[in-house]
């Protein structure tokens, strides 16, 4: 069963999700967390099919678009990774009035997975699985702000305003455009300051990152190596596998492999 609709927060502001699963078999809860921008869109697919499997073994699954994007409400420029973990704690409340849930769980990929985390600090979760988090935010956003130079080199045929110029305009209250998607000033600030490492510190749920690369020579940096070996609540696996959240062509692709390797990380934490 499926139950698309509206949540209303506390100013009055739509968020959309959706709630798959039977009746019956409401105990566990997941909470998918998405990729922003273009990210999502390329990989609108794979969160779908991976929903999908978390419910087909008697779970409910919620996926939801973040305060301004898809269809929730397109709110002003002031949006913070706070309010989309507001997002996050207003819908656990929603569901929980609805269905008998005992454990909530979370799983996000790239910037999603991060957002998951800086739930963590406020939610008591009892597994996290992290899909290709963003390691560090300021290299993320550097990542995010290329794309903007791309465009402008495509357009231009030159680069009028280069990385510096771009963060000049948004610490002076300016929008910079990302493939279409606008990015502000309080937004860039906080994705700036995520840093993986230190989100994972004293965290109590158990918690499965999963690295992926191309290659076969998958490198998991020697600092999560080092933190797993004290925290036998961490739990660390790399895949092999293209980034497909970059890539048109791939946003059809079922992805069965990585689904199979989530269902291996969720196993793994019992």
């Amino acid at each position: 069963m499926s139950i698309r609709g509206f949540l209303e927060d506390k100013d009055k502001r739509k968020i959309f999700y959706t709630l798959d699963g039977e009746e019956e078999n409401n105990s566990e809860l997941w909470i998918v967390c998405s990729p922003i921008f273009e990210e999502k869109v390329f990989t609108y697919s794979f969160i779908k099919n991976l929903a999908d499997n978390l419910a087909s073994k008697k779970n409910l699954v919620c996926r939801f678009d973040y305060l301004g994007e898809g269809d929730s409400d397109n709110s002003d420029a002031a949006l913070s990774v706070n309010d989309w973990v507001g997002n996050i704690k207003n819908l656990i409340s929603h569901i929980k009035c609805m269905r008998d849930v005992t454990k909530v769980n979370i799983v996000g990929l790239r910037l999603g997975a991060n957002i998951a985390m800086e739930a963590a600090k406020e939610c008591a979760f009892e597994k996290i699985v992290l899909l290709a988090p963003i390691d560090i935010g300021e290299k993320y956003i550097n990542e995010l702000l290329r794309f903007n130079l791309s465009t402008q080199l495509a357009a231009f045929r030159k680069v009028k305003y280069d990385r510096g110029s771009l963060k000049d305009s948004l610490l002076a209250g300016q929008s910079v455009n990302i493939l279409g998607y606008e990015l502000y000033e309080r937004l860039f600030l906080d994705i700036s300051k995520l840093s993986l490492r230190e989100q994972l510190d004293n965290i109590k749920s158990k918690v499965s990152i999963i690295w992926f690369d191309k290659t076969d020579k998958i490198s998991i940096p020697s600092r999560y190596l080092e933190l797993s070996s004290k925290n036998p609540n961490l739990f660390l696996s790399s895949l092999k596998l293209v980034s497909f959240w970059h890539e048109p062509k791939y946003i059809n692709v079922e992805r069965a492999e990585l689904i199979q390797k989530v269902t291996e990380a969720i196993d793994d934490l019992g």
